[in-house]
């Protein structure tokens, strides 16, 4: 039988090589079988073409069986062709739950993206694995390698583990989580929060890339840790920085994008001013904006206590117009209360006469021009009032 070849199948094959060689039989898992053959036979034909051997598979046995017959090397070369759908290389991930849906994406589009950028690797997730999911690839060892990269890099991203105070997170977190969302919007970042209940939480920020961390890190540090300047001052004009109801602090807030808090103790002289912003470079001019307010240029000036209520006007009248004279940011009141002072004339050239503090007060960064103008406009004013005293009326009334 020079060439002929009774196979294991019991089939009889000619050969274009006239010689006689044993076929081989490869077992097929049952659900692969499709896979081997392919849409219309196209596996199993570029199989056959590229080997030099005859695939045929036989369903009716269990498990179904692969024969290949041909030379031996074509016979090897399909061999290794079919165990590569049949039984192919493959690497299995240990993956943490929470990056199941990272992996597999919406309606699956990350595995799909992952299949194409690797060149053909498959990818299995296992949900329910014992000891947790699991993650699959099989495909050749470049389009495994390829795909184990891209997995790695959303199952163990790069991270970075700060620790912050309890208080902040709620800052951070913001209504309904709001700002982690944005957060992730803008970077791409993912934050895991683990809040232990004492008095500092660990937060983990971890991203495809560093650049990722990095930029969300950027964000996240002026919310736990906003940056901060404090300040003291008298008393007696925090009144004016809170405002009536809290409306001038309010105003502030608004426009300078900051938090302003003021700490008064009752009975004390000084008081705490501080100002916070998670955006550092908006501090000064929110600090300047206050000084202003809280620590003024001033000078005082002394007027009889008898002639205070024509200077204020009815129903503080005249002391609206003086601050309107004297320019935007200048202001002006009566402090301290009465005191004896020495004034001429009267026996021996000398009386005394109660008076009482007028103080003119404009910005820190004004000029000092501006302040002496101001001061010589209330002077004679002050000049006025004590030549032409009118107790007719409503003086004294402030509007």
């Amino acid at each position: 039988f020079p060439n002929r070849l009774r196979m294991d199948s019991g089939d009889d094959m000619e050969l274009d090589t006239g010689s006689r060689v044993t076929g081989i039989r490869l077992p097929c898992p049952r659900h692969l079988v499709g896979r081997v053959i392919g849409p219309g036979g196209s596996n199993i034909r570029r199989l056959q073409e590229e080997s030099g051997a005859q695939i045929k598979i036989d369903s009716t046995v269990d498990p179904p069986l692969v024969s290949i017959y041909g030379p031996l090397k074509a016979q090897e070369k399909a061999r290794i062709g079919v165990m590569r759908i049949t039984d192919p290389p493959k690497l299995v991930l240990k993956c943490d739950r929470k990056f199941v849906g990272q992996v597999i994406g919406p309606k699956g589009s990350m595995i799909r993206s992952i299949r194409e950028k690797s060149g053909g690797a498959r990818i299995q997730v296992d949900s329910n694995a014992a000891g947790g999911p699991t993650i699959t690839i099989t495909g050749d060892i470049q389009a495994i390698q390829a795909a184990s990269m891209i997995i790695r890099r959303i199952i163990d991203p790069p991270r970075q583990v700060i620790r912050a105070p309890r208080k902040r997170l709620g800052v951070l977190i913001g209504p309904g989580g709001s700002m982690l969302r944005k957060i992730k919007k803008e970077t791409g970042a993912n934050i895991d929060i683990d809040d232990t209940k004492t008095e500092e939480a660990r937060i983990t920020i971890s991203g495809l890339n560093l650049e990722i961390v990095h930029r969300a890190l950027e964000i996240v540090r002026p919310i736990l840790w906003p940056a901060t300047r404090e300040l003291t001052c008298d008393r007696s004009v925090v009144g004016r920085l809170i405002g009536p109801g809290g409306k001038n602090i309010r105003l502030l807030q608004e426009e300078l994008k900051v938090k302003i808090n003021v700490d008064s103790p009752p009975g004390a002289e000084q008081a705490k001013v501080v100002i916070s912003c998670e955006d550092p470079s908006k501090l000064n001019p929110a600090l300047h904006r206050v000084l202003d307010i809280v620590r003024p240029m001033s000078g005082d000036l002394e007027c009889p206590e008898g002639v205070v209520g024509v200077l204020i006007g009815d129903d503080g009248e005249t002391l609206k117009q003086m601050r309107a004279a004297c320019g935007e940011g200048v202001y002006i009141e009566v402090v301290g209360g009465s005191k004896t002072s020495k004034a001429s004339g009267g026996q021996n050239g000398k009386e005394t006469q109660n008076t009482v503090t007028i103080r003119v007060q404009v910005p820190a960064n004004a000029s000092r021009s501006k302040l002496e103008r101001a001061m010589a406009i209330v002077k004679c004013e002050i000049k006025d009032a004590i030549k032409t005293q009118d107790y007719i009326g409503k003086e004294g009334r402030m509007a």
